[in-house]
Formats: structure tokens, C-alpha cells, sequence
């Protein structure tokens, strides 16, 4: 039960489980952003020890680099030494022995005296104390080479003499200052980079400590998150446990027949309801098709469909049908069905929820007898009640005394507000099931508007109100019903006589607009509230409920006026402000003449944008009228109308790109509509769409002929915007 429990889950409009998923969300994103924190951390540490052992590395460098060069400088003064030991050893013994040491510390003096000159540094004052020791030195060992050449030469004297100059002497303690200016400065040098070395050392080891510090309170957080998300996880776990065994209870235990559909409409799950409702085992329910459950089902590409329309976001009262179903023992049963696309997470299914309709049926149907009985029951009497004290109050049966009078008057007045309100529901009664009659024909315009204001005049009097009637041209005409165009301008101009104030006028005009007539019933009344204009034309709807006691009225006038007018092919619109009145508009298309039904000029008007076909749809089963609008969504403008006596009325009013049409109509045949058709929309393509057979309709005068066990409504759809073009072409 737990897909049946998950869809009731999805569309439960509360969850107690928010506040807990709400916390679960928490404790993840504090888990996420304490290890986000820790891997940063980590890389922030392993950045700083890497920096770390390279700063120890350079210094190791530098500090070898140093005592490199205070050894070289060292070795250069030992050099210098050799030199001079050399020298004087050989003066005093003249022993060969003595040149030995001379001679290799003169060679290794041309080595060390590069090598200091490679490492001197950048510095400026060492560079040019080096340079000032290795001239000394140079002039040192000089210095001795020449006294070794007057020595070997056995001039002693001039050896001696050189000596006593003590040119050699000086060069040699000049060598020893630089050398000791050299090794003090490298020295300082040295301690500088030691004691540099270890502050920075000191500074990375706090850097990485602090690092480590928060390291381990991001890791702290992190268990803190997991193991929070872990026991919300696990009460979560709980709740749906719990939320599925409720929710499964109800779904076993509801009044209403529930079942699961996949993408196809097979049946996945059925409730006990079901079982009562259809008279089937669930058993048998569960892997049929959902088409199983009807009387008289469609084909499975229009059930296909359907379903698919509700999974693209068709209207909701799409997802609402009343069909025949089949139980299980062959009876019949009326069904009223809502069905709701459910997206779950292996994938999109369909929740039916059906119920037994026939008791709403058989009291909708009794109460439109009881309606209709009643009111024509009530005519009878109210008629001769109105008659009778219409007499009286006009004298017919002698003077009567005014207080008398005065309450006959009362009766009289409140028996014609009777009649009205039962002619009212019984129009509202016959144009909601279809059986109002039109007999539409040409209707002089002006004639009608002289009539109305003749047959308002005496009402308008009692209310001190004038009528005002513009002069219009008198061979307007327009295609309508003389009798119900008289009632839809009468209930306007009582409206407005009602609503004005004592001693106003109410205008009566009509203008032309392109090929249409413009009627216009101005009142100056206190206009109609902001909050009311949405539900103006809405049955028994009045502005203020104190309406009906001061003014008198049922709320029912605006909606016939509606609807009467839109099945003539007009529209009626209005325009009102607070405090200044209030303009009702109905437009109706003007024709030029009459006389010859082929001679009709009637002027049409397109229904759709420059850039979608519009098409008529005549059919008279109203799934099947928005099944096919939801069909043609976005490729097409659709005119949906339910009876042959609508689609005339709106060939009249529209010209249409293509017309789809249903043959066995409740009030005829759709095929009387050809030659109108023919006539008003010469170049619209027909496409039948019907029950029949196609070869039944091969004499038939249409453009393309379907059948609706046959063809799918994407066949429909290309067939007819294919015939669309081509007419277009």
C-alpha cells in the first residue's frame, strides 16, 4: 500500500512532517559546512607546513652559504700565512724545504682568490671589502715572490732590504683588518638570519596550531551534523512509517473508490470501495485497463490522450467526468470521476477518485422537474392573480377606497415580481439544458430600441427616471432573435432605471464600429462596487443582499442577459465607476441586407491571432469539446459549442479557418450545418469527426471524414491543420 499511500502523501495540503524535514535540512547543512570547512582546513594546513619546510629550507641554505664564505675567507688568510712562513723560513736557513710550502700556498692562492670572488654577495660594502682583500693579498704574495727571486738569485742583500722596506708587513696585517671587517659583518649577518629564521618558524608553528585548532572543531561539527542527521533521519524514517499506515488507512477505509493508474491507465491499486462501487474483486481490477470500467468506453488512444492532456497541466475541471460505468454483474451505474496526475518517484501515475453519482443525478433531474413543474404550475395562477388585480386596481369593477386601493396595488406589483422571477429560472432552466429556441433572422435595429424604450416607459415613470433614445440609422439590422433581443434590452434599461436617482435619464444609443453595432444603456446611478465586477453576470448575484428588498429583483437579469446574448453571437461588456454610473455595451455584427439568404453580406470576424487557424468544434458531449481544445492548445484557436442552434449562431458572428463536426447532435444534425458554412466560411476545410464509419460518409460534401474509434486526436489535429494550409495555399 505504500504507492497509494505516497500519492495521498503528495497531495495532502499539511505535513506534519515539515517541521522535522525543516531540522533534518539543518543538521545537513551543518554537516556540509563543517566538511567543507575541514577540507579547506586541511589543505590550509598542509599549505602552511610545506611553506614551513621551505622557509627552513632556504635558511639551511643561507646558513650554509654563510659559514661557506667566513671558511673561505679563513682559508684565504691561511693562504696568506703559508706564504709568509715560507718566505721566512727560506731567508733565515736558505733550505729548500721552506719553498715547498711556499710554492703550493702560492697555488692555491689563484683558487681561493676566485672562490671568494664567486660567493661575495650582493652586498655593496662586502663586495668592495673583498676586491680591497684580494688586491692586499695579491700585493702580499707579490711581495714575497720577488724576495724568493732575489734569495735564489743570492742577492741576500737587496732580499733584506726589501724586507726592511716592511711594505710586506703592512700588506699583510691590511689583510688581516679586511679579513676581520669581512668576518664580523658576515657574522651579524649570520645572527640576523638565525634570529629572523626563528620568529618565522615561531609564527608558522602558531599559524599552524590555530589551523589545527579549527581543523578539529570542523571536525567536531561535522560528527555533531552527521550524527543529528542520522537520528532525525531515523525519526523521519518513523514518521513516514507511521504517515504510510495512516495514510494506507485511509485509502482502504475511504467512502470514495480509489485506484491508482500507471502512464497507460492500467490499474495498479484499488481500494475496498472500488471493489463495492464497480461490484469487482480487486483482484480482477488490478492490470486492467481502466477502460474495463465503462458502458460504452473510448478508444484507447483518446483515454491516451486524456491523460496525457492532464499530465501537461490541462484545467483542472478537465480532471472532473461523469461517465456510464459496468459493474461487475452487467448493471449500469453513474459515475462522477476526478482524476489527478501524480508524479512519484518511479515515475508519473494517475489517482482516481470516483464516486457513485447516481443519487446526485436523479436529484438533479428532479429538481430541474420540480423547478420546471412548479414554475409552469405557478404561472397559471399568478397570471390570473396579476390579471385580476391589474383590474381592480384600474377600476374595472368600480372605485375603491384609496386604502384599499393602495393595498391591491401592493399585490398587484409583487404577483408581476413573481412572474418574473419564475420566468427568469425557467429561461436560466432551458438555456443551461439546451432547449432554448432561437429564431434568429434579420432584426431592425432602431425598431428594437424604440420598442424597448416604449415598453419601459411606464416602469421608468413610476421610478421618476427618463428615457433618453439617440437617433440611429434606421436600416441597421442585425442577425438575432427579435423576442430575446427585446428581453436582454429590457433587463438592462430596468437595471438601469432601478440604480438611477429620481429625475435622471437613462440614454439609449447605438454606434457603429468597424461592421458592428455598438447598443449602449447609460445610467448615472452610484455605479457598481470594485469588489462586485467579477461575479456581475453570476446567478442570483447582487451588488448589496438590501438590493432585492429596495429595488427589487432576483440577481438573475445580468446572467440571462449573458448568456442570451452570447448564443445570438454577441458579446456583452461594461464599464462602470464609482459614483458616475455605469455603461453596458453589447456588440452584435451589422448586416447590410436580408432579402435573399443568398445574397447574405454578414460581415465576419476572425476569433484568433494572426498566427494560429481558429476552428470551430461542434460536438455534443462537453468532455469530448475540451479533450479537443486541450488537443489543439497552442496550435490553434478553438470554438467549442455544444448544439447545432451555437454553431449557428457563431458562423454568423465568426469567420473560421476550419470547422470540425460531430453528425448525431441533440437538437440535429450536424450536417445541416454545410450549407451555412459554405456560405459565411466558403474557403473553411470540414473535417468530420464521428462515430460513423467513414465509408457511411463518402457522399458527404466534407473536406475529411474520421472516425473517433478510429483515428486518435493527433490524427485529428494534423488532418485538420493540414487541410487548414492547403485552403490557405
Amino acid at each position: 500500500m505504500y504507492r497509494q499511500a505516497q500519492a495521498l502523501n503528495l497531495a495532502a495540503t499539511t505535513n506534519p512532517m515539515v517541521p522535522r524535514l525543516s531540522s533534518q535540512s539543518g543538521s545537513r547543512l551543518l554537516a556540509l559546512v563543517a566538511g567543507t570547512m575541514t577540507v579547506a582546513l586541511v589543505l590550509l594546513l598542509a599549505m602552511l607546513q610545506w611553506r614551513q619546510f621551505q622557509s627552513e629550507a632556504s635558511i639551511r641554505v643561507a646558513v650554509q652559504a654563510s659559514n661557506d664564505r667566513l671558511a673561505m675567507i679563513d682559508g684565504y688568510l691561511t693562504i696568506l700565512r703559508d706564504i709568509e712562513n715560507g718566505q721566512r723560513g727560506y731567508m733565515v736557513t736558505e733550505s729548500e724545504e721552506f719553498l715547498e710550502p711556499f710554492n703550493l700556498a702560492i697555488g692555491r692562492l689563484k683558487h681561493s682568490h676566485e672562490e671568494l670572488q664567486r660567493f661575495t654577495g650582493a652586498d655593496a660594502t662586502d663586495a668592495a671589502l673583498t676586491t680591497q682583500l684580494l688586491k692586499t693579498g695579491a700585493a702580499r704574495a707579490q711581495r714575497s715572490s720577488e724576495i724568493i727571486r732575489l734569495l735564489n738569485a743570492g742577492n741576500s742583500a737587496g732580499a733584506i732590504s726589501l724586507v726592511r722596506e716592511g711594505y710586506g708587513k703592512a700588506m699583510m696585517d691590511r689583510a688581516r683588518s679586511l679579513a676581520d671587517q669581512l668576518t664580523n659583518r658576515e657574522q651579524v649577518k649570520l645572527r640576523q638570519l638565525v634570529s629572523g629564521a626563528a620568529s618565522q618558524r615561531y609564527a608558522q608553528q602558531r599559524a599552524i596550531l590555530l589551523v589545527e585548532l579549527a581543523l578539529l572543531l570542523a571536525v567536531f561539527l561535522m560528527v555533531v551534523g552527521l550524527l543529528r542527521n542520522v537520528r532525525q533521519v531515523e525519526a523521519n524514517s518513523a514518521d513516514m512509517r507511521d504517515s504510510a499506515v495512516r495514510q494506507a488507512a485511509i485509502y482502504e477505509g475511504a467512502t470514495d473508490a480509489m485506484m491508482m493508474l500507471d502512464q497507460k491507465g492500467i490499474i495498479e491499486t484499488a481500494n475496498s470501495a472500488a471493489e463495492r462501487l464497480f461490484d469487482r474483486t480487486r483482484k480482477s481490477l488490478v492490470g486492467q485497463s481502466n477502460l474495463v470500467l465503462f458502458k460504452e468506453p473510448p478508444s484507447q488512444e483518446v483515454s491516451a490522450a486524456y491523460l496525457d492532456s492532464l499530465a501537461k497541466g490541462a484545467p483542472s475541471s478537465l480532471g472532473k467526468r461523469d461517465f456510464i460505468g459496468l459493474r461487475g454483474d452487467g448493471t449500469d451505474i453513474e459515475v462522477e470521476v476526478v482524476t489527478t496526475p501524480i508524479q512519484l518517484e518511479d515515475g508519473l501515475h494517475y489517482l482516481a477518485v470516483a464516486r457513485d453519482a447516481t443519487e446526485r443525478r436523479r436529484t438533479e433531474r428532479l429538481k430541474s422537474e420540480f423547478v420546471a413543474t412548479v414554475s409552469h404550475e405557478l404561472r397559471t395562477p399568478l397570471t390570473s392573480i396579476a390579471g385580476s388585480l391589474g383590474l381592480l386596481s384600474g377600476g374595472a369593477a368600480g372605485e375603491m377606497p384609496p386604502k384599499a386601493l393602495r393595498l391591491v396595488k401592493i399585490a398587484h406589483d409583487n404577483s408581476e415580481r413573481l412572474i418574473r422571477l419564475i420566468n427568469d429560472i425557467l429561461d436560466i432552466e432551458k438555456i443551461e439544458s439546451g432547449k432554448l429556441h432561437f429564431d434568429l433572422r434579420p432584426v431592425k435595429l432602431c425598431k428594437i430600441l424604440s420598442d424597448v424604450v416604449q415598453a419601459n416607459h411606464a416602469y421608468a415613470e413610476r421610478h421618476e427616471v427618463g428615457l433618453v433614445e439617440e437617433p440611429c440609422p434606421t436600416d441597421w439590422e442585425i442577425h438575432a432573435d427579435h423576442d430575446r433581443l427585446m428581453q436582454v434590452f429590457t433587463n438592462l434599461v430596468s437595471n438601469a432605471v432601478k440604480f438611477s436617482p429620481k429625475g435622471a435619464d437613462v440614454v439609449i444609443s447605438a454606434r457603429k464600429i468597424d461592421d458592428s453595432a455598438i447598443i449602449s444603456v447609460v445610467d448615472k446611478g452610484d455605479g457598481i462596487p470594485e469588489e462586485f465586477k467579477s461575479r456581475i453576470f453570476s446567478k442570483f448575484s447582487q451588488a448589496d443582499s438590501t438590493d432585492a428588498r429596495q429595488k427589487g429583483g432576483t440577481g438573475l437579469g445580468l446572467s440571462i442577459v449573458r448568456e442570451l446574448v452570447f448564443r445570438m453571437g454577441g458579446e456583452v461588456r461594461f464599464d462602470s465607476r464609482k459614483g458616475e454610473g455605469t455603461v453596458f455595451n453589447v456588440e452584435f455584427p451589422l448586416v447590410s441586407s436580408f432579402d435573399a439568404v443568398a445574397q447574405s453580406t454578414l460581415k465576419l470576424e476572425r476569433l484568433s491571432e494572426a498566427d494560429l487557424p481558429s476552428v470551430l468544434h461542434v460536438d455534443d458531449d462537453p468532455d469530448m469539446l475540451r479533450l479537443i481544445a486541450s488537443a489543439f492548445e497552442g496550435k490553434a484557436t478553438m470554438h467549442s459549442t455544444p448544439s447545432v442552434r451555437e454553431a449557428e449562431a457563431a458562423l454568423q458572428r465568426f469567420e473560421f479557418d476550419g470547422v470540425i463536426l460531430d453528425i448525431g447532435m441533440n437538437d440535429g444534425n450536424g450536417l445541416d450545418l454545410i450549407p451555412l458554412i459554405r456560405k459565411t466560411n466558403d474557403e473553411a476545410p470540414i473535417i468530420l469527426f464521428t462515430a460513423r464509419d467513414e465509408e457511411a460518409m463518402t457522399d458527404v460534401p466534407v473536406d475529411a471524414c474520421l472516425t473517433k474509434s478510429k483515428s486518435d486526436l493527433d490524427t485529428l489535429v494534423r488532418v485538420t491543420l493540414e487541410r487548414v494550409q492547403q485552403k490557405e495555399v
